[in-house]
This record gives structure tokens, C-alpha cells and sequence, in this order.
């Protein structure tokens, strides 16, 4: 379950490992309860009884006050003292172990979305560190086991006015690339396996798209256990809830419907045409093609270091906006 978060994009969970069942659906309702009355409030306010007011008296009254009149969650937070934390921790472990189906749970610990905030020259190993040592920023490094952290390293490229798209016959030479130690074998098992190996067309354009890998055991010799290789391009239209670009079903053809939808691709339309360049500055929208893996943290600024020219001529394609849009 969350427990909580550090500055906007530090998650924190907790793992209940006794409570694992196979097809088990989560945490049962009076587990929660268990956890908030017994471990979690009274360890909270064991080693912070200031703040006994701010923590809901009972974990029924606590999502009583998060949900609206239609039942919809609305989760807030509680601060804590960071000067506190390390006593937090043992406290709540220690009420944990008094629970035989609680005993055992450890954190893990999640930063998100940090792609923005560590720009650096991957070929300056000064830089390198520094944003490593400003990502890690909020923890102690003295008790990381590097061997137990995976870092995301990314490389993005930017052509100026233009939008980069990769190639689908580019994604055996960007796996050889990043699986040095792979055979041709491995790399063609990767590619032809359902569980390992995504491809993501881009507006059903066989030719473009990026792709998703687990790699599994034949990444190990790399230490590689993700790769994500996609254009930028697509922040015009992402979105995480149900917006203008939501997936539509047959029946939004339907007399009832098809009018919202005529509006809704308008808008979509007129977005797409500024994108194109279609504006004042006749610029439109440019893209960048990124690539990224997951490799433990020792490994975390010495990969992706440089991106040799023979890999970008064979997976990229570069388009004017207006070309592309």
C-alpha cells in the first residue's frame, strides 16, 4: 500500500510479503483498518504527539473525510517532521511485528517523473554525478545497497525544428546496442517474444514506432531489466485521465453521441494544425526521440554515456512538423 510521499514525486509503499496469496486481489478493508489503528497512527504519534490532532481518529473516520458526496476518494496527506522519519520507521515496524500476518514488510521507495529536473551532458562525468547526487538528494546514500536501487537513465535527441521518429526496422541495432553481451540469437528471441518485446506503431504507420522490453534473463549479463524507446512528440495528446483524446467506442456513432464527437474532433483537429505550425510563430511542435533503460544504481552514470552515429542513421527519421502533424 502507499504510505506516503517526499516533495511532488517521491513514493514511498509498503510490502506486506506474509499477506501474499496468488490471485489474491489486495489488501482486505480490516487489514487496512489493522495497520491505521494499531501500527500506523499509534507509531506516527509515538514519535510526533504534536500533531495528534491531525491524524483521523479511527481509519473509518479518515476515509470518511476523503470521500465526496458521490463516494469518490479525494486523498490528502498529513505532514511529518523529515527530522523524525528514521524513528517513524522503527516504531511502525516494531507495531508491525506484534501482527503475525503484518511481520516482515519493508519500503520501497519510488521517485517519478524526474526526467525534466536532470538535464546533464552524458558525455561529462561531472555532470553525470551531480544530477545522480540531485535526484538522490532525498535519501541518506550512506545506507543504499546499490545492488537493491534501479535507476531509469534516459538519452533524448533533438533535432531543432523537426520531429524525430524511430524506426521500427531500427529496433534490432538499438537492442544490440544496449545489450552488448546479447548474442544476434537472444536479440532475435527478444524480438520475437510476446512477454518481452512491445512495439508501439505510431498512427498505425508500420514503419515508426518505439518499443517496450523486459528483457529478463537475456539482459542480465548487461544488468538491463527495462528498455523504453519512444518520441516525445506524443505529450501533445497524453493523457492520464478520460480527456478530449480518451480512447471512443462504436457507439459514440450513434445519433445520441456523434454530435459531442464532431466537436471533440474539431478541437483535436485545431490542436493538431497548431502542432503542424498552423499559428503565429509558423513553427509548430518539435519532437525528440528518447530512449531509456533500467540498470541498477551502481550502473546509473556510466550507461548511455555516448550514442554511436551508426545506431541513430539506421533507427531514426527526422519530419517538419507540418510533415508529420
Amino acid at each position: 500500500m502507499a504510505l506516503g510521499t517526499a516533495e511532488r514525486r517521491h513514493i514511498t509503499r509498503i510490502f506486506f510479503p506474509r499477506l501474499y496469496k496468488k490471485g489474491d486481489p489486495g489488501i482486505l478493508a480490516e487489514t487496512r483498518k489493522l495497520v491505521y489503528e494499531k501500527c500506523l497512527r499509534p507509531a506516527a504519534l509515538a514519535v510526533n504527539p504534536v500533531d495528534h490532532s491531525r491524524w483521523p481518529i479511527t481509519y473509518s473516520a479518515a476515509m470518511t473525510l476523503c470521500r465526496d458526496k458521490k463516494g469518490k476518494l479525494h486523498f490528502g496527506t498529513v505532514d511529518f517532521p523529515p527530522q523524525l522519519i528514521r524513528k517513524f520507521g522503527d516504531k511502525l515496524f516494531e507495531l508491525l511485528d506484534e501482527h503475525d500476518e503484518l511481520k516482515d514488510a519493508f519500503f520501497l521507495h519510488e521517485i517519478r517523473g524526474t526526467k525534466s529536473s536532470s538535464h546533464h551532458d552524458p558525455e561529462n562525468a561531472d555532470e553525470r554525478k551531480a544530477a545522480l547526487e540531485s535526484v538522490l538528494d532525498l535519501f541518506d546514500l550512506q545506507l543504499f545497497n546499490p545492488d537493491q536501487w534501479v535507476v531509469d537513465v534516459g538519452l533524448e535527441i533533438r533535432q531543432e525544428g523537426h520531429v524525430l521518429q524511430w524506426l521500427t526496422e531500427g529496433h534490432r541495432r538499438i537492442l544490440t546496442y544496449l545489450l552488448p553481451s546479447a548474442s544476434e540469437e537472444k536479440i532475435s528471441a527478444i524480438l520475437k517474444s510476446v512477454a518481452q518485446y512491445k512495439c508501439d506503431i505510431l498512427s498505425q504507420l508500420g514503419e515508426l514506432g518505439g518499443f517496450r522490453s523486459s528483457p529478463g534473463s537475456r539482459g542480465k549479463a548487461d544488468k538491463v531489466s527495462y528498455i523504453n524507446i519512444y518520441p516525445t512528440e506524443k505529450s501533445a495528446t497524453y493523457q492520464l485521465h478520460e480527456g478530449i483524446f480518451r480512447r471512443r467506442k462504436p457507439w459514440h456513432l450513434f445519433p445520441s453521441d456523434i454530435s459531442q464527437l464532431l466537436k471533440d474532433m474539431k478541437c483535436i483537429g485545431n490542436i493538431f494544425q497548431s502542432c503542424a505550425g498552423d499559428d503565429t510563430d509558423g513553427l509548430g511542435l518539435e519532437g525528440n526521440a528518447r530512449m531509456e533503460i533500467r540498470v541498477p544504481l551502481g550502473l546509473a552514470d556510466a550507461v548511455l554515456i555516448d550514442l554511436p552515429y551508426n545506431v541513430i542513421e539506421t533507427a531514426l527519421a527526422s519530419f517538419t512538423p507540418q510533415t508529420l502533424w
